[in-house]
């Protein structure tokens, strides 16, 4: 949940950070992947999608502004419209090509330096309490590789 700044492009850096660069490859590479026989495409959401307000992206003001930016609102945005993306390729691309979206787990990873001390510091004892653990780098991506990998996937009826 970084502070307020835009891309190069000029659109705020969570979401062009998490959604639209990855909406960009995967418009470069669909053609690839419709091609093939046994293609999967997988979008990293995280359970952080529930910050958004009553699970809406707000698209008139996706830009945001200095003053009325919020971190967690702007990152539940981001992570929602990945789980929107997944289940619109879903249903466009049909049986041709699996879509996933997928939670890989709370990952120890530098996206937590942007938050308050007290709330670093106390992460690892708050996720031991709830019955969770931080996962290493390798744990995490191993998620992703499952997906892509394995034919046991468990596919919601949502589409997710």
């Amino acid at each position: 949940m970084c502070p307020y700044s835009l891309t190069k492009d000029g659109h705020e850096m969570q979401f062009g950070t998490n959604h639209l660069g990855h909406y960009l490859l995967t418009a470069l590479l669909s053609h690839l992947l419709l091609q093939s026989e046994c293609a999967r495409h997988i979008t990293v959401s995280s359970l952080g999608h529930r910050h958004a307000k009553e699970k809406q992206i707000e698209f008139d003001d996706i830009k945001s502004s200095e003053q009325t930016y919020n971190p967690q609102l702007r990152y539940g945005m981001s992570k929602l419209a990945n789980v929107y993306f997944a289940r619109g390729l879903a249903a466009r691309w049909g049986a041709r090509v699996k879509c996933y979206s997928l939670h890989p787990g709370i990952i120890k990873t530098e996206l937590g330096r942007y938050m308050p001390c007290w709330m670093t510091a106390c992460a690892p004892l708050l996720l031991c309490l709830m019955g969770w653990k931080l996962k290493s780098i390798p744990q995490g991506t191993a998620t992703q590789v499952y997906a892509a990998v394995s034919d046991h996937v468990l596919r919601l009826p949502n589409g997710s």
